[in-house]
């Protein structure tokens, strides 16, 4: 069996990171140590495993975090040579062979790809492709093409790659640092392959046509709020042939953005979710009471942490309603009381002690 994941980015990060027993390993890391130990329970000695880039969310992981990593994939009952390693983006400190986070890693007996490369699994070719900082349409099919002598002889053929793979809906400013799924349907039809797996962005997505399979791995664990939602993360893809490609979700944190307390509070724990993370938005004036029931929610295990922001829409909007009630105002002084009367203050704020300050410092800075 071929197991392929992406984008684990196991790192210290910070946001709701707390200390662990273990030095130089905080919760947040450890999260995502928990999930690629499941993986890996998922993975028998016969079996290989290729993890398509941005092992490390740094091209200079701590010592600590170095051995927590390694301590994890040693538990791959394949074996290290059997655990395939490709240099992603986040992993490379610049384009020169050896520059990347994952020297300790060859040095220790794991296969480091940092060029293209072809791997034979039984009757099975997998096609490397490692992260290169220019667009992939710039180099990709040389590189396969280079690669065809050793993909004659084979019975299937699955290119595994770390760059976007982008459609029509894809945004325009990201579509130059990916390769357009068109064209990879088109390369795995030239090059006789069944299926193209591509780390790098970190929302799973599939396209297929015919028998060909094309996808956007997705990450393993997200790293925050950038990658919202509980579905689209933790898969874990496996080839067996004659099989097609087939993918678990495996659980673990999830970053999800919600509007209002209840929204957040009463979303149920899904199968694939062990940690959910919220970032609430809600009224100006309802944040104070907002935050004590999601501290509530916290405690009571219903989230594991939360971030609590003001309607932003809703700000500007009454932002402008207040401009525009100041300006009908006759005279400066009429103006700053309609501005103060406007100010969100809480209940043990005297307006009339803001307005006065207002008035004094407005009169100081006229004598200077």
């Amino acid at each position: 069996m071929l197991y392929f994941m992406a984008d684990i980015h196991a790192g210290n990060h910070r946001g709701f990171a707390a200390p662990t027993t273990t030095p130089g390993v905080n919760s947040r890391l450890a999260s995502v140590l928990d999930v690629l130990g499941e993986a890996a329970q998922c993975v028998q000695r016969d079996d290989t495993v290729v993890l398509l880039g941005d092992l490390f969310d740094t091209d200079k992981p701590s010592p600590q975090v170095l051995a927590a990593v390694m301590h994890v994939l040693d538990g791959f009952p394949c074996g290290r040579e059997s655990v395939w390693v490709l240099k992603g983006n986040h992993d490379s400190a610049t384009p020169r062979p050896g520059d990347n986070a994952l020297g300790p890693l060859r040095e220790a007996g794991y296969s480091v790809v940092e060029s293209p490369h072809v791997l034979h699994v039984g009757d099975t070719s997998v096609v490397l492709l490692p992260f290169r900082p220019e667009p992939p349409s710039t180099w990709v099919r040389d590189a396969l093409e280079a690669l065809r002598p050793e993909l004659n002889y084979t019975h299937h053929t699955i290119i595994g790659s770390h760059f976007g793979i982008a459609d029509k809906d894809t945004p325009e400013y990201l579509r130059e640092h990916a390769l357009l799924v068109d064209d990879a349907l088109a390369l795995c039809s030239e090059f006789s392959a069944c299926a193209w797996l591509s780390g790098d962005w970190h929302t799973r997505r599939v396209w297929e046509r015919g028998a060909c399979t094309v996808a956007q791995v997705g990450a393993l664990v997200p790293t925050g709020f950038d990658n919202p939602g509980i579905d689209g993360y933790g898969s874990l893809w496996s080839f067996e042939p004659p099989s097609r490609l087939t993918f678990r979700e495996l659980a673990g944190p999830r970053f999800v953005k919600y509007k209002g307390v209840r929204a957040a509070i009463d979303e149920p724990y899904s199968e694939t979710c062990t940690k959910r993370y919220a970032q609430v938005t809600v009224k100006a004036e309802e944040v104070d009471g907002a935050r004590g029931e999601l501290e509530a929610a916290v405690d009571a295990g219903r989230l594991t942490g939360f971030e609590l922001h003001a309607d932003r829409e809703e700000a500007v909007e009454n932002a402008g309603e207040t401009a525009a009630y100041v300006a009908t105002a006759t005279s400066f002084d009429t103006a700053l009381e309609r501005a103060v009367e406007r100010l969100e203050l809480g209940d043990d704020v005297s307006r009339g002690e803001v307005l006065r300050r207002a008035r004094q410092r407005i009169a100081q800075a006229k004598r200077t």
